[in-house]
């Protein structure tokens, strides 16, 4: 009898994988659900005063300090929230207007000088801000915010293109319309 027709052998092999996949999907769901518990113990709690709770083991800020810069947060939560929502409705509004059948560049300009303009003061608030939050700190505190900011600011831009091997020619640049706004 050949090796494949058995009726026995088929059975055999079907349960074999249902088990491996049971299996499998199993160790995927368990994975996923003991994530959690596998978390750094070191690491700030995220959520509404993760930075509080960062900044207090970093530069062993006193309970006033704590209080101090609590409130710092939420005040500068509470403006920069606000921008934000407001660019995000500017920024629907010009891909609408992207969308439209004959797009007004006026209009488009007009909304990209709004989203500037409320970009700028949220980096006015950033800054005022970490000018506060220095003020906060004692003298020695203020260097290890210094070096904590620094850090911060340099893990967040954007990686650099390498430039082209030497034997390829540079890529020739887009012609871009003429902007009217």
């Amino acid at each position: 009898m050949d090796v494949f027709t058995n009726k026995k052998f088929t059975i055999i092999t079907i349960v074999i994988l249902v088990i491996l996949n049971l299996g499998t999907l199993t160790m995927i769901w368990m994975t996923h659900i003991r994530r959690p518990l596998f978390r750094d113990v070191d690491r700030p709690p995220r959520g509404k005063h993760g930075a509080v709770h960062f900044l207090t083991r970093e530069l062993g800020l006193s309970d006033a300090q704590v209080r101090k810069v609590i409130e710092l947060e939420r005040a500068h939560r509470e403006k920069t929230d606000r921008l934000i929502d407001e660019i995000h409705l500017l920024k629907h509004d010009l891909m609408t207007e992207l969308f439209e059948s004959k797009p007004d560049t006026q209009k488009a300009g007009e909304i990209i000088r709004q989203i500037g303009d409320r970009q700028e003061l949220i980096e006015r608030l950033m800054f005022s801000h970490f000018h506060d939050l220095k003020n906060v700190c004692e003298e020695h505190q203020q260097e290890r915010l210094r070096k904590l900011l620094d850090d911060f600011f340099n893990s967040r831009k954007p990686p650099r293109m390498a430039p082209p091997p030497a034997d390829r020619p540079p890529m020739p640049q887009p012609r871009l319309p003429e902007r009217r706004f």
